[in-house]
């Protein structure tokens, strides 16, 4: 994208950020300063249809981090996009439910013009005479056994990572007071009832929770990365998984029935309507605009809206012979 504000707004980023780094903005969002304190975010429809956890897809990631960081300069944010041709992809429909609850969230954010905000009502979600659904657990796809693994290589493979941790929880449960615990728990959204094709809102397969806990009244959603995974889109997938635990607890979604094989249900996130939803890096390490206050300035916020969700960070130990954990950022706060 031609003519931004890309190189100028990086620049203030890496000299407020106290951490050594030279932060850089993705080049397929344009950051444009369009005046009265107002930073527009226009994206190409590849960051619109992008997995959401890459830093061109994390709007909510780039917006965080310019009002914890600049607040002086970075009143407003609004977004434009370019459309996609068809806007009832599953990609695209989970882009909108992203960009709507992001703005219910924060008074500060929105969509750019008239012509978004047409875009922004494709969204399939939310309406009162349809009823939703998520995919039933199916069995994750398992470490071979017969494969070794050496024990340096689970903190560079997010897949083998979350198995180990799933197999032998015992220090993170500990940690936490977790009392059961279990991996990819799906959030792919239908209307009316799961069935390929046209009853697909948002998209099925691989997308899923990394980990997945209970304890007392409590929800711990995990979003995992392997080392040297640090792209601001954790913020984006914290954002959208508990939002749709948010909505299994609420009512909003039911679950499909039928057998799984997933320890925790439907029924455990909906009998805990009470409790908090705690959204979790699970991580090595973090990029570095993601920091205590910015996880607080969600927190905030969740908390004046009275809404039972909180960030937060735990830290895994990549010393030892066995994965250890550390609470940075606590989400009670």
């Amino acid at each position: 994208m031609q003519d931004n504000d890309n190189r100028k707004l990086a620049r203030e980023l890496s000299a407020r950020c106290p951490k050594p780094n030279k932060i850089k903005l993705p080049s397929h969002i344009g950051f444009h300063e369009v005046g009265d304190g107002t930073v527009r975010l226009n994206l190409g429809e590849r960051c619109v249809l992008a997995n959401m956890q890459e830093d061109k897809s994390s709007f909510e990631g780039w917006a965080l981090a310019l009002k914890r960081w600049v607040p002086e300069r970075v009143k407003r944010i609004e977004i434009a996009w370019e459309s996609t041709a068809d806007s009832n992809d599953a990609h695209y429909q989970r882009f909108l439910f992203r960009l709507a609850r992001f703005a219910e969230l924060f008074d500060w954010f929105g969509v750019a013009n008239s012509e978004s905000a047409c875009e922004l009502a494709k969204l399939r979600t939310g309406k009162n005479d349809i009823r939703y659904f998520i995919t039933t657990a199916k069995k994750p796809r398992p470490v071979d056994a017969n494969k070794a693994h050496p024990r340096e290589a689970l903190y560079e493979d997010e897949h083998l990572l979350e198995c180990e941790i799933n197999k032998s929880p015992a220090a993170l449960k500990t940690l936490l007071s977790i009392e059961e615990m279990d991996r990819q728990f799906p959030v792919g959204v239908f209307e009316n009832e799961v069935k390929r094709g046209a009853n697909e809102i948002f998209p099925r397969g691989h997308s899923a929770i990394d980990l997945l806990g209970i304890n007392g009244n409590d929800i711990f959603v995990f979003e995992l990365k392997a080392l040297g995974n640090v792209k601001v889109g954790i913020l984006s997938e914290l954002f959208f998984y508990s939002c749709i635990v948010e909505g299994i607890q609420t009512g909003q979604y039911a679950l499909q029935e039928g057998k799984n094989d997933f320890k925790i249900e439907g029924s455990d996130i909906i009998g805990r309507k009470d409790g908090i939803i705690r959204a979790l890096m699970l991580t090595p390490d973090w990029h570095p605009l993601v920091d205590e206050e910015l996880i607080g300035m969600v927190n905030r916020r969740f908390r004046e809206l009275n809404r039972r969700i909180r960030f937060g960070i735990v830290r895994i130990l990549t010393t030892g012979c066995d994965p250890a954990f550390e609470v940075v950022v606590n989400s009670c706060n």
